[in-house]
């Protein structure tokens, strides 16, 4: 092989490889880092709700939209699967997902996730021996290759019933095995590993036929395509073909792949796909060919749609790889010499100039020239260009362009590129060539800044170089290097890596020309974000932006307004490189993290990042440009970004957040579907995981929430992402409702998830807890207030006695020294505490014994804990009276109150006051109170 053909096939490979490196990145690469328990993935699965499945060797894996989690199966609950013919997967109709893999086959109810009983549902059939295929058709009915030679169908009502029995024989002599079970219309085609095929309607054979030669083994699978038609993979003359059959006329209506083909499946919406080990092919609902791939990074075996419409793929050991459905690349390009784009500017004549670490170039249609000119002879490509390290392109008033560079100094160039003059350190040793900026001065002049915060005024027409900071002090000094310049009322505004000043420009008379000022904007200057500098902008309306290494500053000097912009405020990343304003005053900032559009008025903000084809993240500082067309620019390390800001349309598509985990007081508590969640009142430390499931735009995804009962209002989620976590703790018992919402950025809210939360409160804070408390407070009231009346009721009772007894002696003293019965009665004397508190208690030992006529003076003197002796004194010292008499005075004042009531006669009141007949009653009444019980009312 000559020179030149080495060097051309050494570019081909060269160029053909950074196509596939270029292809290769719209895929996404997952392994073990994103979850997996292995690299050997089998089968994807799209569930209902929009999450994925991964089946892989000997483990099942469930995507929560960031990472895969095992899903836990009791290897009891599954049943043994004998031929190992394929694997493939199916949803009956009672929403249950069937798993059959080359070993087993397993069941899980999708709404819960949890693994059902093989075992008992395949007893419950009725079926025996042993299990070598099973199948669902599309009408959800269950079909078995059961044994050797039994073929059962099982409508999950009745006992599966036997349908046919497998007589036929593969090329070695084995008894064939079932490969596939279809149903189109009213009858099933049953597709046999010998190549044959049976149409059945109900149990009767309506025909059969070889869909291939006899002489191949074969794996038939097949899917409905119509209630005419199948979708068949077969062999044909040695080559797996994929075949539309004609069922009503029994024939091969044409061939659509010729390819070994892997995997085929029609998605939700009708379309029909199809893989080989290396390509994707996109048919619509009448198998015309839309679309198709050949991208694929690894070798595919089986592969799936999701809701969206992106692609997964299955590959023997090397994990599983994603492809969103719809990829937009930014427009981006490298310059010649591959350097990294510093800086832009359009001239005064609308070119477009770009500086970069190896040079200086001007755009020419779609390709790029490096700048030429003539000085004294020298070009601009003889004396290095290709070397030059542009640090910032500055243009003067009449338009002339200001080229500072890290290596070489300054250069003023015309508007084609012709150099007027240069700078460097051999006209004045403390420039040291890195120039960081250059601007042209009202007289003429031109201030310039050089490394080390050199700020020198040049003159071009004498040649001097007046070193401006050697006359300010403090500018040195105080801050460590100058970034960036902004040209605002009165002079510049300076940003450092350090904080920010202003030089001003004096007035004539004041005895200087310039001064250094860190009052004016001493409020943005001491932010508490960042005083490291990375870009300035002043908008239309003149408010100042600063970038900075933590975050976006908007300062207003008016009203001194200072505001913040991080990731709260939905900035992808806090490092802000560079910034530029578009037509529309939206402004527009290339970040570590991608690119973000801020609309100003509204603060809504719109991301673009490798889920919308950026392939440089790596932004450079201070290189962004809005050019007169309305283009934005971005320069990074590699190239550059060169984009209309209306043709970034996000989608529009209405997000539903989904509950992808629960943990109740620090321990996982989440069952799949839950939307009413029972807690007690010690599990009311609660942390939610939510997601949308926006594999395409995770990035892109915004949630906002409220639990009603604790949140006022809608909580914008700060972090941006496809994945919320939300907490709330020491939640007191009650009902709540946790509502979620999440949107594309920019769009609309779709629906909320919504989840009744309900705390129970502890025993001691039920209701019927609390009816116990109020009815033990009425007890309590109750008792007391009875307590209370009955005291004073006994109050009342003693003192009466004591009236009567003070009155009975009188009376005796009277009669004695036969006075008066006019003459007045002494006042009762009070008696003692403790003898008022004996007298309360014989009253009550008499009150509980009222009805008993066999109450004797012994039991009342046991009552009363005394000797019969001792409460014979007592009660004579304290009533005059003995125990007999007392208690006999005690009953008769009581059978007294009875009389007056009416309700009793004078027998009834005998017996209930202890008197053993009326009589004895009646004649110690009349001896008390003067008349018979009978007159007494």
């Amino acid at each position: 092989m000559t020179a030149t053909r080495r060097i051309l096939f050494a570019l081909l490979l060269f160029f053909t490889g950074m196509e596939q490196a270029q292809a290769a990145s719209l895929w996404r690469h997952m392994g073990t880092d994103e979850g997996l328990d292995n690299l050997q993935t089998r089968q994807i699965i799209s569930l209902p709700n929009g999450r994925m499945l991964l089946v892989v060797e000997g483990m099942i894996d469930l995507y929560d939209g960031q990472r895969f989690q095992s899903l836990e199966l009791d290897r009891t609950l599954t049943a043994d699967v004998h031929s190992f013919l394929g694997m493939n997967h199916y949803f009956d109709r009672r929403g249950r997902l069937w798993i059959r893999t080359l070993h087993q086959l397993t069941a899980i109810d999708v709404t819960t996730l949890r693994p059902l009983n093989v075992r008992q549902l395949l007893q419950e059939a009725g079926v025996g021996g042993n299990l070598q295929n099973f199948f669902i058709d599309g009408d959800g009915m269950a079909w078995m290759h059961v044994g050797k030679d039994s073929l059962m169908c099982y409508d999950w009502k009745a006992p599966a019933r036997l349908v046919m029995r497998i007589t036929d024989t593969n090329t070695d002599g084995i008894l064939s095995s079932v490969c596939d079970v279809v149903g189109v219309g009213p009858r099933r085609y049953v597709f046999f590993s010998s190549g044959r095929m049976v149409c059945l309607e109900g149990e009767k054979v309506v025909y059969s036929r070889f869909m291939g030669e006899k002489s191949h083994a074969y794996y038939l699978r097949a899917r409905a395509a119509s209630r005419d038609t199948l979708l068949v993979r077969m062999v044909d003359n040695g080559e797996r073909v994929l075949v539309l059959y004609d069922a009503r006329r029994q024939r091969v209506a044409k061939v659509l792949m010729k390819s070994g083909v892997t995997d085929f499946f029609f998605d939700g919406m009708g379309d029909f796909w199809a893989c080989d080990k290396q390509k994707i092919w996109h048919f619509d609902a009448q198998l015309r060919l839309k679309e198709e791939w050949d991208d694929a990074p690894t070798e595919i075996i089986a592969f799936a749609a999701d809701h969206q419409g992106g692609l997964w793929t299955c590959s023997s050991n090397s994990g599983l790889s994603y492809r969103p459905s719809q990829i937009r690349r930014l427009p981006y390009e490298s310059l010649p010499g591959e350097g990294a784009v510093t800086t832009f500017l359009t001239t005064a004549f609308g070119e477009l100039w770009v500086g970069t670490s190896h040079g200086l170039f001007r755009q020419e249609g779609t390709g790029w020239t490096l700048l030429a000119g003539s000085r004294q002879g020298a070009s601009l490509n003889g004396s290095g260009a290709e070397d030059w390290n542009v640090a910032r392109l500055n243009q003067s008033s009449d338009g002339h362009v200001f080229v500072s560079t890290a290596n070489r100094g300054l250069y003023e160039l015309d508007a084609e590129g012709r150099i007027l003059w240069n700078i460097d350190g051999h006209t004045d040793p403390k420039m040291r060539n890195n120039v960081t900026f250059c601007i042209g001065l009202p007289d003429g002049r031109r201030l310039l800044n050089t490394r080390l915060n050199r700020l020198i005024i040049y003159d071009p027409q004498t040649g001097t170089m007046d070193h401006l900071s050697e006359r300010l002090p403090g500018a040195v000094e105080a801050f460590r290097f100058i970034v960036d310049v902004l040209p605002v009322e009165g002079g510049w505004l300076m940003a450092t890596q350090n904080g920010l000043f202003f030089l001003e420009q004096c007035r004539k008379g004041t005895g200087q020309d310039y001064r250094l000022d860190v009052q004016r904007f001493a409020a943005l200057a001491d932010n508490p974000w960042s005083i490291k500098c990375n870009c300035l902008l002043r908008d239309r309306v003149g408010r100042i932006w600063v970038g900075t290494q933590n975050g976006l500053l908007c300062y207003e000097e008016r009203s001194g307004d200072l505001k913040h912009y991080g990731r709260a405020e939905g900035l992808p990343n806090n490092c802000v490189q560079s910034m530029a304003e578009d037509g529309a005053g939206r402004l527009w900032l290339a970040t570590m993290g991608g690119l973000c559009q801020l609309d100003v008025e509204t603060g809504d903000t719109r991301t673009f990042d490798a889920n919308d084809g950026m392939e440089d993240g790596s932004f450079m500082e201070r290189a962004a440009i809005c050019r007169t067309d309305g283009t934005l620019l971005f320069g990074t390390e590699h190239g550059l970004y060169q984009l209309s800001p209306d043709s970034l349309q996000l989608p529009t598509t209405k997000l539903v957040p989904q509950l992808m985990g629960l943990r109740i007081a620090g321990r996982e508590g989440f069952v799949t579907g839950t939307r009413h969640i029972r807690l007690a009142y010690d599990q009311n430390f609660l942390t939610f995981t939510l997601s949308t499931l926006n594999y395409a735009q995770a990035s892109h995804t915004r949630f906002c929430y409220r639990l009603q009962g604790i949140d006022p209002d809608w909580v914008t989620a700060a972090d941006v992402g496809d994945h919320l976590e939300l907490s709330y703790t020491a939640l007191p018992p009650g009902r709540y409702e946790l509502q979620v919402r999440a949107s594309v950025q920019g769009g609309e809210w779709g629906e909320p998830l919504l989840i009744e939360i309900v705390v129970r409160p502890p025993l001691w804070r039920t209701w019927w807890a609390y009816l116990i408390y109020l009815l033990l407070a009425v007890g309590v009231v109750y008792y007391v207030g009875h307590s209370y009346v009955e005291r004073h009721q006994m109050r009342q009772r003693i003192d009466e006695l004591l009236r009567e007894k003070d009155i009975f002696a009188q009376s005796g003293k009277e009669e004695e020294e036969t006075e008066s019965t006019e003459s007045p009665v002494k006042e009762q004397k009070d008696i003692s505490p403790a003898d008022r508190r004996f007298l309360e208690k014989a009253l009550g030992c008499i009150d509980r014994n009222m009805g008993n006529s066999e109450y004797t003076i012994d039991d009342f003197a046991s009552d009363m804990a005394m000797e019969r002796s001792t409460l014979y004194r007592k009660l004579q010292a304290v009533m005059g009276q003995g125990p007999l008499e007392f208690v006999r005075t005690i009953r008769l004042k009581r059978g007294a109150e009875l009389l007056r009531t009416g309700k009793y006669n004078v027998t009834e009141v005998s017996e209930l006051v202890g008197f053993n007949t009326p009589r004895y009653f009646t004649k110690h009444f009349r001896e008390m109170y003067g008349v018979r019980p009978s007159e007494y009312r």
